[in-house]
């Protein structure tokens, strides 16, 4: 959907320049440093949770690309840090994976652990997890920046009713089917059905 958004961008663009070569749109999903690039380009800083954070709007937010063939003039400049004493993420982190600011160790982050590591959770302990089953936002919620975030309007990021509608004992009796129907085009694909039951099965050992 983003990436449909930042074609017709592109589309914009094209109607000035004519038809460009070589374009390519993406939202996470090629091997470029999205937040460096966002530093670079002065729409944010990084914080000590490793996220990139603007200052009068907080960090929840997808970072898009547009790769073009011409050169643009520049028009934003880096934006220095604006953490200062502050170490709220650190002291939050419930598995300690903020060992340092600026410094995350992803083997300990329940976001990698529960979608992008395809191996056993076994050595963790299910406590830590704080009862998430697919990713954590406990260092951005407890980020002062995120006090200025606002509700998304967009309609295709809304929950479901069914998604809304489901329980504890929902969750445990997940089938494949359920999993297809609930998150058909969606970004839990990619920790997919066999991962997210993974994660909904350790998690239920902390009882």
């Amino acid at each position: 959907m983003l990436k449909n958004k930042i074609r017709l961008l592109l589309e914009r663009i094209e109607s000035q320049t004519g038809k460009l070569e070589n374009t390519r749109v993406f939202v996470d999903s090629a091997p470029v440093l999205d937040r460096a690039w966002a530093v670079r380009c002065g729409l944010g800083f990084i914080g000590k949770n490793t996220t990139l954070i603007q200052p009068k709007k907080g960090s929840f937010f997808f970072i898009g690309h547009l790769f073009l063939p011409i050169e643009l003039e520049e028009t934003g400049k880096p934006m220095a840090n604006r953490c200062g004493r502050c170490t709220k993420c650190i002291d939050a982190c419930p598995t300690g994976a903020l060992e340092a600011p600026f410094h995350i160790d992803a083997r300990k982050c329940i976001s990698y652990l529960t979608i992008e590591y395809k191996g056993c959770l076994e050595g963790n302990d299910p406590k830590t997890f704080k009862g998430w089953m697919y990713g954590c936002d406990i260092c951005q919620d407890v980020c002062p920046y995120n006090k200025f975030s606002l509700p998304n309007v967009e309609p295709k990021f809304q929950p479901s009713e069914q998604l809304l509608a489901m329980r504890e004992n929902d969750w445990k009796n997940l089938t494949k089917a359920d999993f297809d129907v609930l998150f058909k085009h969606s970004a839990m694909q990619r920790a997919g059905y066999e991962g997210l039951k993974r994660n909904i099965d350790f998690i239920a050992e902390e009882n």
